[in-house]
């Protein structure tokens, strides 16, 4: 994507703070202590990063959402752990209460968040209820003016250091998740509690726990939006929050790329730099081109969110899948440039590596992303703005290369098709994810090359990413019109043995 010069300017203000603040000391001494400076965190909000996204009402910047998606990715770029203190505010502690807040309820708790007064957190996951948030067993039963609150939230990251946690619990059994409300919890409150601190693989320094509910009193005026309606707050929240996830994934991704480059050029073996080894020059290629195509998709489900755009939902899984999972590919893949000095504490890509892991697990695993994104995908949701990017002016090897991805998306159609006729749902499930991703390799293809049409230096980028992708592209279309079922049948057998 090309920016304004709005967006220049924010990535431009972020990059500098975050390479001047977030110093190899610091974040050395996070690891070491699992404690993040709260002096930086203040630095952040008088930058107005913590409401980048809030209402100016509110006292935040009013931003859009690509603003929003600049910001934790150049952060994350330097630190995961400091975009997770820029991003809370911006996203799971303060997106339920911009979606359903009463104007006193965001004048008392999202205001002094973007202030970093008050720390908000989000409450969803229970230990029997994570992907599927219709399972869980928190009650909220109506006792006059007040609810009273009984359950376990697990998971939650920043409980042990928030002061509210907004908290979605059953208000009625009966409806699954149609009976869902969400309430604002005070984390001092009487029957409160955190459990132990999770010790983690990575995001040392962003604490995690349980957060108890012990006959909890929430008063009425503190339920935010309507009661049972809370399921559908999460959700929407969640849209965002997965950006905020890819966000973060391309973030991360490019600071291993960085750190892989600098070494490569700095590593010497055989009298000469390892970089002009052809093998680790086409590994360097490859993760540049796959992170290129990574945050073309993310930068465009962020616009899509803004313009309200009927499928944006979609974009965001499609995004936090893809970016996530290029995230830890690109993070392996640095590791092993480094050889055994990436396996050292020493070395970033060390912490980047760990702190990487997690981005395909939460806010939804990669799998969930993939049924989130397969109705879209077989309904055919994507394909106006497929044929609307096709239908740009393409000259030369760029329309050549565009050729190639609609004949791709021929055979994606194709491929939808021989799914949806055999009306064999495990046949569905199984192929769901070779579906997502050739839907994902014709709409990034045709997104680069509508950048390599306006600026030539990407047409290399482009070019390398529509002949990657075509083999792929092949393999699964391939697997897909198969009809082969052994897969299924031996699935069944290693599970059932």
């Amino acid at each position: 994507m090309i920016f304004d010069a709005k967006h220049e300017m924010i990535r431009k203000l972020v990059r500098q703070f975050a390479e001047t603040e977030l110093t190899t000391e610091i974040l050395d001494k996070v690891e070491e202590t699992g404690e993040f400076p709260e002096e930086i965190v203040d630095k952040m909000a008088k930058c107005g990063f913590l409401g980048l996204k809030i209402p100016r009402e509110y006292g935040g910047a009013g931003a859009d959402t690509l603003a929003y998606i600049i910001m934790i990715e150049e952060i994350a770029r330097v630190s995961a752990v400091a975009s997770l203190y820029a991003n809370t505010p911006n996203s799971l502690g303060g997106g339920p209460l911009m979606q359903a807040g009463t104007p006193e309820q965001l004048e008392k708790y999202l205001r002094p968040s973007v202030e970093n007064k008050v720390k908000i957190v989000f409450g969803l996951t229970e230990p029997g209820a994570g992907s599927d948030a219709s399972g869980m067993v928190t009650t909220a039963v109506k006792d006059g003016d007040y609810y009273i609150l009984n359950g376990r939230k697990c998971f939650i990251s920043g409980a042990p250091l928030a002061d509210y946690c907004i908290v979605y619990a059953k208000t009625d059994m009966s409806r699954g998740n149609k009976g869902i409300s969400a309430f604002i919890v005070d984390m001092k409150a009487p029957g409160v509690s955190c459990g132990k601190h999770e010790a983690k693989m990575g995001l040392v320094g962003y604490a995690t726990s349980d957060v108890v509910l012990e006959d909890v009193r929430v008063h009425k005026s503190d339920m935010l939006g309507k009661e049972n309606m809370g399921f559908i707050n999460a959700m929407k929240t969640l849209d965002g929050g997965r950006l905020g996830v890819s966000a973060q994934s391309i973030g991360l991704a490019q600071g291993c790329l960085d750190e892989a480059i600098k070494y490569s050029k700095e590593r010497v073996q055989f009298g000469k730099p390892i970089c002009k080894n052809q093998a680790i020059a086409f590994m360097l290629a490859d993760m540049a081109t796959k992170l290129t195509a990574a945050k073309e998709l993310v930068y465009m489900a962020a616009q899509m969110k803004d313009k309200n755009d009927p499928n944006a939902s979609m974009y965001c899984s499609m995004a936090k899948y893809f970016a996530s999972e290029t995230c830890n590919e690109i993070a392996a893949k640095a590791v092993q440039i480094h050889g055994g000095y990436g396996y050292i504490r020493e070395y970033k890509v060390e912490r980047i590596y760990r702190d990487a892991r997690i981005t395909n697990i939460y806010e939804g695993t990669t799998q969930l992303q993939v049924v989130a994104a397969i109705g879209g995908v077989i309904q055919r949701d994507n394909d106006q703005r497929i044929h609307e990017l096709a239908g740009l002016e393409f000259t030369g090897k760029l329309a050549r290369l565009r050729d190639m991805v609609m004949e791709l998306y021929e055979d994606q159609l194709k491929a939808v098709k021989y799914v949806a006729e055999k009306k064999d749902p495990a046949y569905h499930d199984l192929m769901a994810r070779s579906l997502v991703e050739m839907e994902t390799y014709v709409f990034v293809g045709l997104l680069l090359l509508r950048d390599a049409a306006k600026c030539e230096d990407r047409a290399a980028i482009a070019e390398r990413y529509v002949l990657d992708s075509v083999p792929e592209f092949r393999k699964r279309f391939m697997r897909v019109t198969s009809g082969d079922v052994t897969l299924i049948d031996n699935n069944r057998d290693i599970i059932d043995y």
